[in-house]
């Protein structure tokens, strides 16, 4: 039964063989010598031919001939390659009208095609809609078949669109397919997201040894990357070297892609030291980013310090929206006072309610912040009373100053009595310098009568030597010799050092009232 259907179907096979005559003629010459260049010899050729694969022909006979007008066109090409096709004709059967005018491509890559035939079979009926399209570039991609077989099928199920951006797409498709193993497990996210990755994939395949390890990561953060691919690529030569470092703080680095490209500009000129920094200055990026138009006018500065600021890096972002509206001020002085950053931080409990005063004086106390930082435990506690009294302290700090040494064990004496002493201080500073250790201890038994005392300084402070001297006796008899002080002073003045013993007598001192009272009222009476 097999050589009768055998038999019939050679018949009908040579029949229309010889219907088609015109391409017999056509024989191997390159392989054959010209005298056996004749029909029947070809004829004797393929019928031994298909005799030898009678098993796999004769059980597809019918389905065989409906396809021989659609073969005889390749007919010298399919005998001369009849034993590699046979072992995949019943395969190749219901797509032999869409294969046959293309066959000389499949065979001229018969190797890559027949290796990888069965992946490519299976997803056939996907495509073979575009089998014109994909032979016409067989020389782009058959030769990348192995390495693309294991990923056929996601492949061929989006051969459509993969078809549609044919000339995005065909240029790339040797580091496509060196690089599947990589780039395949995320195809499904490539092809959703064409629109930003096609245009952009011979950037990206450049850069695919370095991106390569981090897709899975990219990918995790595509709604911020991908709007910022081209600027990505763009900057690529300058974060590829440091991909990995980057990569180590994604989260932070990707969800801010974008604000980060915005101002590249000015990063890279900085960017291999902030890499260097990066652990510093990732927990921060986002604030830092989001103050980055402030922060890039003064980049090169900062960048400059780093090594002094890092330390306080956590503080001082903490506190950014405080310090930012004198960041200019603090850049400009960063010589007084980035080496105290730390007494900034430490005491800026002190210092930041009254940032505004500090920047506007900045000019007249960037001489002192050395000596102001070295005692600032003594001396920031009480800088609320100094700026009550900026009008007055201010302008004279020149003076002020060079004396600090005297003042600053007496601190807390003297700002706790400063709303009566600083008014009367200006004009008498200098003179009142020699005796502030003898009377800051006492201004707690002097503070009753300051007011009424302090407006006879100018009397008093030629005589302050004996004043002082004499303190423990004339405190008590204050309140009622005040009032005589100016006419007791001019009377009797000259007199005091004369007296030295006597004023440390309390019943002396406590007629002190009633001579100043006979003094004054002398005086009066000339007048």
């Amino acid at each position: 039964m097999e050589v009768v259907s055998f038999l019939i179907g050679m018949l009908v096979g040579v029949f229309i063989l010889a219907y088609y005559s015109d391409y017999l003629v056509i024989c191997l010459q390159q392989s054959q010598s010209p005298n056996t260049c004749k029909t029947e010899s070809v004829l004797r050729y393929t019928t031994t031919k298909l005799y030898q694969h009678r098993k796999i022909i004769v059980p597809h006979i019918l389905e065989i001939l409906p396809t021989i007008p659609y073969l005889l066109p390749n007919y010298v090409l399919i005998i001369q390659n009849i034993d590699d096709l046979m072992p995949y004709l019943p395969q190749l059967l219901p797509y032999i009208k869409q294969l046959s005018p293309h066959l000389p491509q499949l065979l001229e890559h018969k190797t890559e095609v027949f290796a990888n035939f069965e992946v490519l079979i299976g997803e056939m009926d996907h495509l073979i809609d575009h089998m014109d399209v994909l032979l016409e570039n067989a020389d782009s991609i058959f030769p990348y078949l192995t390495e693309l077989s294991p990923y056929l099928p996601e492949i061929s199920s989006n051969i459509d669109i993969i078809v549609d951006h044919r000339k995005l797409i065909l240029p790339y498709i040797p580091d496509l397919a060196n690089n599947a193993n990589v780039i395949m497990p995320h195809f499904d996210v490539i092809i959703e997201e064409r629109e930003h990755i096609f245009p952009n994939l011979g950037g990206l395949v450049q850069y695919i040894d370095e991106l390569g390890p981090h897709l899975g990561k990219i990918i995790e953060y595509k709604e911020s990357v991908l709007p910022h691919i081209e600027d990505i690529i763009k900057f690529m030569p300058l974060m590829a070297p440091k991909i990995d470092v980057l990569m180590e703080y994604e989260k932070v680095v990707l969800s801010n892609i974008g604000k980060l490209l915005e101002n590249m500009d000015v990063l890279e000129k900085h960017f291999d030291v902030l890499i260097e920094i990066i652990d510093a200055l990732a927990p921060f990026l986002e604030k830092i980013l989001a103050e980055i138009d402030v922060l890039k006018m003064h980049m090169d500065v900062i960048v400059e310090n780093r090594d002094v600021l890092l330390p306080y890096m956590s503080q001082i972002m903490q506190d950014f929206d405080i310090l930012k509206p004198h960041l200019d001020v603090i850049i400009e002085y960063r010589a007084h006072i980035l080496p105290h950053i730390g007494v900034l931080i430490k005491y800026r409990e002190y210092i930041y309610p009254h940032l505004g005063l500090l920047s506007k004086n900045m000019s007249l106390l960037a001489p002192h912040i050395d000596t102001l930082a070295e005692n600032a435990e003594q001396f920031l506690p009480h800088l609320d009373k100094i700026a009550e009294h900026e009008d007055v302290l201010l302008p004279n700090i020149n003076r002020i100053m060079p004396h600090f040494h005297v003042i600053l064990p007496h601190m807390d004496a003297l700002a706790k009595h400063s709303s009566k002493i600083v008014p009367y201080v200006s004009a008498d500073f200098e003179a009142l310098l020699p005796y502030v250790d003898d009377l800051a201890p006492r201004l707690d038994e002097l503070e009753p009568h300051l007011d009424e005392l302090l407006p006879h300084l100018d009397v008093i402070v030629p005589y302050m030597d004996q004043f002082v001297l004499h303190l423990d006796t004339l405190i008590p008899q204050l309140g009622d010799t005040i009032p005589h002080i100016d006419d007791l002073l001019k009377v009797m003045g000259w007199a005091l050092p004369s007296f030295h013993g006597v004023l440390r007598s309390k019943s002396v001192v406590k007629l002190l009232p009633k001579v100043g009272s006979l003094v004054s009222s002398k005086k009066k009476k000339r007048t």
